[in-house]
């Protein structure tokens, strides 16, 4: 299992030694997640044969298994997986499995990969009964498609000047489909000799290349590639170039790439399922045969789980857990809970203490078996009532509580009386002190009267909003700030579930809810009053890189607390500097949670909304068209964010030639070059860690992707922040005079390793920054 984000390449390779004394060659399957990826067969000892495929993760897992089909047993040599941080390789749909990579070599030559491939592909040289050519002059392969320098000092060309040139590879089937890619650079500087070098190329006879005759340019690569599948429906595909009329110099080719589209469906298990079923796993040590996907394919369930299989468009979902005699011990964990499908649950025959957890009331449960344990407190109340009424069948030990309820009475009698003596001793004080308002009350629900007690008749106004007013107030010895919304424009349906979510939100980066009043005609949300300014206040007076990329790490800590701490899931909706404040220690608080909506792992993924939601410049793009936000709508927001931390810019800038350009593209455009200094607030001087730096940039480009499905988690986020974080800490280089560029993967393994990041696709968007061009 693999916890990365999308687009990742997977190699695997496999070379047969009688690891097994048949020796027979094995035949079985590769799978990548539920789905067949190939049939892997042997022809031979010394043959290694490979697979390879670009794949876009549509969850946080995904599992390589090796299924077995016969009476071999399935073997693996090596697996190797790196991320591609580019979007030079797009499919719409699909996968792309390798069939072809070739360094058009003059002669025969060892294969390339990583270090000369930054992306670790391996172009393998291919001899051709032709002639050829090379350079040693230096060669610029900057495009999206980084082919390695090594591979583009070679070309091909035929030996006769007048006849085509080209390659072949065959289809499986009628309805295969491929993606081209066409790599070319010219080696010889023709104008000197008047020459020129010019021809068209044609798949399968017909134009390929629809903007005609085609001049490779002078050490500098030009990629041509399709823009969409292609398919012809025949057995036999060929590339061919053909020179023009009055070109004096033959076609040369110096690589290509050839991809077969593979179709995986986005079935398996539901992703929570998944996280919470290793959870169990890791926890309790189950010494079942648990691998791969645990109810995809469905001959292939993990044992013990049942599952269900809604229509195609929703993943498959654990609805029964057998656990019995599995000799688990401690408590029964909450990730049982993430299980919110599960109807049968049997944990019998263990050695499972504590308490029995209230949250198990809360799952659709037919059947729960906890016979044979240790607990060591009563049932809930509301598994009682089920059983009762008849919707839960429940199995439970009753003599360890019988036990304990005699065993139990002196120091229940004792807790009792220690209880009236502390009530005592409080109302004492309460009488003393005279009547304050209390903060701690169990419902936190004030009266109007006593806003107004608080605010001083709401004395002193802290802004003003078109939903709600804001005063500042005092509650005993503590500050508040006393929202009072309009309720012309807020529904009290809307107040109450807001008042509902706000309550159980509890983390040291959100600003948290002191209380509420519900009284007609007023609603009114308390929040702890910050006695700092927002961070767009106060940003432009920071002028240390450590401080900002704390205060960056204080507010991602508080969306992940949103996203992964609260069940079900709460989406903000509205991340903006404005919204997030300082208190008085330098601390960053979200704020403004009046847009905040939850959404039920069960029901979705999403929040559809008709309202505006979000502020220009900071919202989600996919919002305009989808009207639905999600966690990565969050995620982008706060890329925006670091990226105003970054460089002290607007997230929307006015450009000279009076045009408005978003930041994330605008940084994109600067850092093209990978130079640093060109986007960092000048205010930090010298004094800042670059890598550090490019990590935080690489990390904010990666959350203003445009496709939601490549920005990373906010737990991704909060991980890559820590590692930013822990190399302004290392004496490495500060400022070194040779290190301002965008860190390529060699630098990336110097820092610790963390999940990497899916990269941005802004630059895909402006064809200034792409060197290349569909054919």
């Amino acid at each position: 299992m693999i916890q990365y984000q999308p687009p990742i390449d997977f190699k695997t390779s496999f070379l047969y030694g009688n690891y097994d004394g048949l020796n027979k060659f094995p035949t079985f399957e590769l799978n990548l997640g539920a789905d067949t990826w190939s049939n892997i067969t042997f022809t031979g000892n010394t043959e290694t044969v490979r697979r390879e495929i670009i794949h876009v993760l549509s969850s946080d897992y995904i599992h390589v298994c090796l299924i077995k089909t016969g009476t071999t047993i399935p073997f693996i040599s090596a697996l190797e997986f790196r991320p591609l941080n580019n979007t030079a390789y797009r499919s719409g749909s699909g996968s792309l499995q390798t069939l072809q990579r070739c360094d058009c070599a003059e002669m025969p030559s060892t294969f390339t990969r990583y270090t000369d491939d930054i992306y670790d592909r391996i172009w393998r040289p291919f001899k051709w009964t032709s002639t050829g050519t090379s350079t040693q002059s230096e060669i610029s392969n900057l495009n999206e498609y980084r082919v390695p320098v090594n591979v583009l000092s070679t070309a091909s060309g035929p030996d006769d000047v007048s006849e085509p040139f080209g390659f072949y590879w065959d289809a499986t089937s009628a309805s295969d489909q491929f993606y081209i890619y066409l790599h070319f650079a010219e080696l010889v500087e023709t104008p000197q000799s008047n020459q020129i070098r010019e021809f068209n190329i044609y798949l399968n006879e017909e134009l390929w290349y629809k903007r005609g005759r085609f001049v490779p340019d002078y050490l500098k690569v030009f990629t041509i590639y399709s823009d969409s599948k292609e398919t012809t429906g025949k057995d036999r595909y060929t590339i061919s170039l053909k020179k023009t009329e009055r070109s004096t110099l033959p076609p040369i080719i110096n690589a290509y790439e050839i991809y077969s589209v593979k179709n995986f469906s986005d079935s398996g298990t539901n992703e929570t399922d998944v996280s919470a079923i290793l959870n169990i796993k890791s926890t309790y040590k189950v010494i079942k045969d648990w691998q791969g996907d645990p109810c995809e394919p469905q001959d292939s369930q993990w044992d013990g789980l049942n599952c269900s299989y809604p229509s195609s468009n929703h993943s498959a979902r654990i609805i029964s857990l057998n656990l019995s005699s599995s000799q688990m011990t401690g408590e029964i964990i909450s990730s049982i809970a993430n299980l919110t499908q599960l109807n049968t649950l049997d944990l019998s025959n263990n050695s499972l203490s504590g308490q029995v957890p209230e949250f198990l009331s809360l799952l659709p449960l037919g059947v729960l078996n906890l016979k044979g344990n240790k607990f060591t407190s009563p049932l809930p109340a509301q598994l009682l009532k089920n059983q009762k009424n008849g919707s839960l069948s429940l199995s439970y030990d009753s003599v360890g509580e019988e036990k304990k309820t005699n065993k139990y009475i002196p120091a229940v009698v004792g807790t009792v009386l220690g209880l009236v003596l502390l009530a005592a001793i409080l109302f004492g004080i309460w009488m003393i002190k005279g009547r304050k308002i209390d903060i701690e009350r169990k419902d936190r629900q004030y009266t109007y009267s006593e806003v107004l007690e608080m605010t001083k008749n709401l004395q002193e106004k802290l802004g003003e909003g078109s939903f709600s007013i804001v005063y500042r107030g005092s509650v005993g010895d503590t500050q508040v700030a006393v929202k009072i919304l309009n309720s012309q424009k807020t529904t009290k349906r809307d107040f109450k579930n807001e008042v509902r979510l706000l309550m159980r939100v509890h983390h040291k980066n959100l600003t948290s809810i002191v209380g509420y009043c519900d009284e007609d005609p007023y609603m009114v949300i308390i929040y702890e009053y910050m006695a700092g300014r927002s961070l767009k206040e106060y940003l432009s007076g920071i002028s240390n890189w450590v401080e900002r990329l704390q205060l960056a790490l204080d507010i991602a800590q508080g969306l992940e607390y949103l996203h992964d701490g609260c069940k079900p899931a709460i989406i903000h909706r509205d991340v903006k500097t404005s919204n997030i404040l300082l208190n008085e220690q330098f601390q960053a608080k979200l704020a403004d949670f009046g847009l905040s909506r939850a959404y039920s792992d069960e029901g979705g993924t999403h929040v559809s909304t008709n309202h505006v939601a979000g502020t220009h410049g900071y919202i989600d793009p996919d919002y305009e068209y989808t009207k639905k936000l999600t966690e990565k709508s969050d995620v982008f927001s706060f890329g925006v964010v670091l990226l105003e931390m970054i460089t002290r810019q607007p997230p929307l800038i006015q450009s000279r030639t009076e045009e408005t350009i978003y930041i994330y593209r605008w940084v994109s455009m600067k850092v093209q070059n990978g130079d640093v200094r060109e986007v960092v607030d000048p205010r930090f001087g010298r004094n800042y860690n670059v890598r550090s730096v490019q990590k935080a940039i690489e990390l904010a480009l990666s959350c203003t992707s445009r496709e939601s499905s490549v920005r990373p988690t906010m737990n991704m986020v909060v991980t890559n922040l820590k590692v930013a974080a822990e190399l302004c800490t290392h004496d490495v280089d500060a400022h070194p005079q040779d290190s301002n560029e965008i860190s390529t993967d060699r630098e990336r393994s110097m820092v610790p390793r963390v999940p990497p990041l899916p990269k941005t696709n802004v630059l895909m968007q402006d064809p200034l920054y792409f060197r290349g061009a569909t054919a």
